[in-house]
Parts: structure tokens; C-alpha cells; sequence
């Protein structure tokens, strides 16, 4: 059995998607939903039931290739990095927060001069 990075409560750092646009993603762990077949991941990997924290919504593909946002959806653990409270870790975790706020700032930026 692996050993999950996150667990209900945590905050926790979007990372490498398969759709760039969720990267950075600030997101709260809210639920589980167990262990699941996911995209792009042979075998079976533990799933959280994760929610923004900021008005960036989650973007999913459907099998169509089509694609949905959420405010509120699934996330893999391997997918995330915890922001630990602990207090001798919270100049990592304001670093890491500052940073993926830049990204997301600069990845509207980018969405918007496409428009």
C-alpha cells in the first residue's frame, strides 16, 4: 500500500497535469474517492475529492474530448503537494504559495491575449 501525501483538510499544490491549466492550482482536500483507474496511469491510484481555493476552476477532458470545469472535483494524491501548516514549514509553504499565485496569474495573463 502506498504512503498518501495528503489527507481531508490539507491544502495542496496542483502538479503535473496532463491539462497544463490545472498546474498550479491552489486546491483544499474536502473527500475521498478511493482508489480509481485515471488517465494517462496504468493501474489503480488513490483519488481525492478536491475544491479551488481561488476563482480558478479545475478543467477535466471527457472520453468525447470535450472539456468541463469544476469549482469541485477529483485529484490524485501523486498530483499533489501538500502545503503543510506545520510552523516550521511555513516559509516553504508561503514560497510555494507565492510562486503557484505568479503561475496562475501568468497562465490568465496568457488565456486572455488568446482571446
Amino acid at each position: 500500500m502506498e504512503t498518501l501525501r495528503c489527507r481531508i483538510g490539507d491544502l495542496a499544490l496542483v502538479v503535473g497535469c496532463h491539462l497544463p491549466e490545472n498546474t498550479g492550482n491552489i486546491v483544499k482536500i474536502v473527500g475521498v474517492e478511493g482508489y480509481q483507474k485515471w488517465y494517462g496511469v496504468s493501474g489503480h491510484i488513490f483519488v481525492w475529492t478536491v475544491e479551488v481555493t481561488k476563482e480558478r476552476p479545475l478543467i477535466y477532458e471527457n472520453a468525447d474530448g470535450s472539456l468541463e470545469t469544476l469549482m469541485e472535483g477529483p485529484v490524485p494524491d501523486q498530483l499533489l503537494i501538500p502545503i503543510s501548516s506545520d510552523p516550521e514549514s511555513n516559509e516553504l509553504a508561503k514560497y510555494i504559495l507565492a510562486e503557484a499565485i505568479k503561475e496562475c496569474e501568468r497562465l490568465e495573463e496568457l488565456e486572455r491575449s488568446k482571446e
